[in-house]
């Protein structure tokens, strides 16, 4: 009281007055401060009404978006189930079997591809029909449409620049040179390898072209028969002498070690470490090889047929083709975990290629007619 009679003026009286009226204020301000506090009934009322009306429009959107979930997952499923629907309904089948002899197969797409044997065949996405000028082989490759390489016997390599075929003949000591191989990391580095007797031996050869001219690579034994790569610096020839694997670094050839015994016929790969042969097997029956990246091994799942081609879009999608002097032509498919038959009883097959997974061309020979077939993987017609 001291401290408020000090900061107050006037009277005793009038100071008395105001020290009673001031507590009289304090008394009131302390029991509005004490008293109870009471909603207003609009207040009441009106925050249920919002959360009513803003949970029910919230709710039928949850709804809503839970509604549009499943659609939007049976949407996509049912986009899954048609590729998957789409991939199990391929099918191989006959495009012709009529024509000269086939031995390979190779092209840029669907409506380019290109089939050599007893001649060069063309396909334009209709219609397969015989290319003049075209001198045949056992083995094709390409860098485009219009520059085709084909190979085969006599030392012959054909080339076809979009409009012509010229042919090239490689010379060795007999002049029996017959190449089985060819392919290339680009239009000025292409490789072709094959082999002839030269008394009781058999000598192997690679040819090499630079964008100009064709050389000799190398000599070596045994007789070649494959080819395959991925850059100028990481190329792969085989023979069909049991345990032959060469491998170029861009400067030497050099024996691959620790290849298991078998016969290599055709090789392939996605990537430096994800690479295939196959061949006619071996003492043991294997005839499907893979490297990965560190050292090559024998393919669970064989003893398959003789193999002669091998193709495939990924590492999950490979086809590789052959059969036997009986006729038995036999289709393999590897899903990435396991080969698996896909067709029998067909003629020998010799060569396999396609564009994509569902479009995959196979051709070979009938071992009794001579006459060559052409299969197709893909939709049915």
């Amino acid at each position: 009281m001291k401290y408020f009679a000090r900061i107050t003026s006037g009277s005793a009286d009038l100071q008395v007055g105001n020290f009673l009226l001031a507590l009289a204020l304090l008394a009131l301000v302390f029991a509005l401060a004490c008293a109870p506090h009471h909603h207003h009934a609009g207040d009441d009322d009106q925050s249920p009404v919002d959360d009513d009306d803003s949970s029910p429009a919230d709710d039928d959107d949850d709804d809503n978006d839970d509604d549009a979930s499943p659609d939007d997952d049976d949407d996509d499923n049912d986009s899954a189930d048609d590729d998957d629907n789409d991939d199990d309904d391929f099918v191989w089948s006959v495009m012709g079997n009529n024509y000269p002899c086939l031995e390979a197969v190779w092209g840029t797409s669907h409506s380019d591809v290109f089939a050599a044997g007893c001649g060069v065949l063309h396909y334009d996405g209709s219609t397969w029909a015989a290319m003049n000028g075209a001198p045949g082989g056992a083995a094709i490759w390409g860098a485009s449409h219009d520059d085709v390489f084909v190979t085969g016997g006599g030392g012959s390599i054909s080339h076809y620049d979009g409009s012509t075929w010229t042919t090239t003949t490689i010379q060795t000591p007999l002049d029996a040179l017959d190449l089985n191989g060819v392919w290339g990391s680009s239009p000025s580095d292409v490789f072709a390898v094959g082999g002839e007797m030269v008394g009781p031996a058999a000598w192997g050869w690679i040819e090499h072209f630079d964008g100009n001219t064709w050389s000799t690579n190398a000599v070596v034994q045994p007789y070649l028969t494959c080819i395959w790569g991925t850059s100028h610096t990481d190329v792969y020839a085989c023979g069909d002498d049991q345990v032959i694997m060469l491998h170029f670094d861009g400067q030497l050839w050099l024996p691959v070690q620790g290849v298991p015994d078998a016969a290599n016929s055709a090789i392939w790969g996605v990537s430096p470490s994800d690479i295939y042969s196959v061949g006619f097997g071996s003492s043991t029956g294997d005839n499907i090889l893979h490297f990965d990246g560190a050292a090559w091994s024998a393919m669970a799942g064989g003893p398959f047929p003789g193999l002669a081609a091998v193709w495939g879009s990924s590492s999950s999608d490979v086809f590789a083709v052959g059969g036997d002097s009986n006729n038995n032509g036999t289709i393999l498919h590897y899903d990435g975990s396991s080969w698996a038959v896909m067709e029998s009883g067909l003629p020998y097959l010799a060569g396999v290629w396609g564009s994509s997974p569902g479009d995959v061309f196979a051709v070979g020979t009938d071992q009794f007619s001579y006459d060559g077939i052409i299969l197709h993987y893909g939709p049915p017609e």
